[in-house]
């Protein structure tokens, strides 16, 4: 069966997930070949190639750590503690230059695995080449559309846990799920937003509190030889050191205040700090302090159509994609900050849902892919031009946030659709590692997921 209903007739031979896996393999390759080749002949006009900012802190991080300091307690590190797994990874480097070197190479192979893992999880809703494949294609223009970005920042290893988490749903390992969501809030904190959804499709009591023991395990337990060390430091270096930034102006918040001072109908300010830009101007602080609640009213809305929807989602893969994609769109644009490398994560989402069946269910899929490019767009390229407040950067960082936004409202307006259709009758037969029946087979919401 081939609707994207997550409940496929038969499972694809092992040969030819290999040959997928391959290809998806092959196509980052090709894609960060091409890339580094051009970069490195042209580095002088490619301002991603230049800046590098984030790399020297990394290979700062990485020999502070290997010389005996403890992050958090001996030396600043405003990242959760699983994040020093991917900037540990290259080896002890002599110079800033050959870490940025073999860093990058660690984020070509973690963008590979992403690439295969998200390739892996549309097999198993489209038993078929064809779509898997596009999704593998649709990952490639992605992570091209954002640039360098993807290598200079370890944000590649969040992409990766949103695919793998992805994959645990769609086969209704709801454990695994549960405990890749909580790694990632030791990666990277905004993984956790996506527990809710694992929630919602459990069925019982008993599994949903196994999930939350094992996303609190994960979420908790890296955290805890540091905070023995020093809770203070922990919540200073992390938490206190993201409470204190302000607007940043790549954000969805200073959209307003940019488009308004580009048409001279307000002034505003741009002041540096910690490696990052950020906006002031009257009122801004104010939106600032208002951050976590906009975040917080974005899920809650997002959660509660989820709700609405949850007997047809716990049916369909394709509406679980859409839902992971809203839920990262709103911790991206209800946030202060808004960085390049925060596009990364929707990647696998937008790349499984651009491939839909359903061509409502493409939209905000496009919508993230076109504002990746826009991404790109804005930084390296307008970055400058963005921080003396100039027209051209304005209206590329403005672009980029409108497409987010809209990709949000186009996911809520999908799954409020989906909570209007009537609830899958029950006692159908199992999708996953079994053979579909006829009866089955011939609607697109009458086949549930197996149950692991």
């Amino acid at each position: 069966m081939q609707d994207g209903t997550c409940t496929p007739a038969g499972r694809l031979r092992r040969k030819d997930l290999l040959l997928l896996c391959a290809a998806a393999v092959a196509l980052q390759t090709i894609v960060w070949m091409i890339a580094l080749s051009i970069v490195t002949r042209y580095v002088a006009t490619y301002r991603g190639g230049a800046t590098t900012a984030d790399l020297e802190h990394y290979a700062l991080v990485a020999d502070y750590v290997r010389h005996g300091w403890w992050p958090y307690v001996q030396f600043r590190f405003e990242y959760p503690p699983l994040a020093l797994i991917p900037i540990l990874a290259p080896p002890a480097a002599s110079s800033v230059a050959t870490y940025g070197a073999e860093f990058r190479a660690v984020m070509v192979v973690v963008l590979a695995a992403t690439a295969v893992v998200t390739t892996l999880t549309a097999a198993r809703i489209w038993p078929t080449l064809g779509r898997p494949l596009g999704t593998a294609v649709a990952f490639t223009f992605g992570v091209a559309a954002i640039g360098l970005t993807a290598l200079n920042r370890y944000d590649g290893t969040v992409a990766l846990i949103v695919a793998a988490t992805l994959l645990c749903l769609v086969c209704r390992r709801w454990a695994w799920a549960g405990l890749i969501v909580g790694l990632g809030f030791s990666l990277k904190l905004m993984p956790i937003v996506l527990l809710p959804l694992v929630l919602v499709l459990v069925r019982t009591w008993r599994r949903a509190a196994l999930v939350v023991a094992l996303a609190a395990a994960g979420a908790i337990v890296p955290f805890v030889p540091f905070l023995v060390r020093g809770a203070g430091g922990v919540w200073t270096s992390l938490f206190g050191f993201q409470a204190g930034r302000g607007a940043g102006i790549e954000s969805l918040m200073a959209t307003p205040y940019l488009l308004a001072h580009a048409v001279g109908l307000r002034h505003v300010v741009v002041l540096p700090f910690s490696g990052s830009d950020l906006l002031s101007g009257p009122g801004i602080s104010l939106l600032v302090t208002a951050a976590p609640v906009l975040v917080f009213a974005l899920l809650a809305i997002l959660y509660v159509v989820t709700w609405r929807a949850r007997h047809v989602l716990r049916h369909d893969a394709q509406g679980i994609v859409v839902v992971a994609l809203a839920a990262l769109l709103a911790s991206i644009c209800g946030n202060k900050l808004i960085s390049p490398q925060h596009v990364i994560w929707l990647l696998p989402l937008a790349a499984l849902g651009v491939v839909s069946t359903r061509a409502s269910f493409r939209v905000p899929a496009v919508l993230v892919l076109v504002a990746a490019v826009f991404t790109q767009a804005e930084y390296p390229f307008l970055y400058d031009n963005l921080v003396r407040l100039q027209v051209a950067g304005v209206l590329a960082v403005s672009m980029r946030n409108g497409l987010l936004v809209a990709a949000y409202v186009a996911a809520l307006v999908i799954l409020w659709r989906l909570g209007s259709v009537e609830e899958p009758a029950s006692g159908m037969t199992p999708a996953f590692g079994t053979a579909s029946e006829p009866a089955a087979a011939q609607s697109p919401a009458a086949s549930p997921l197996t149950d692991s």
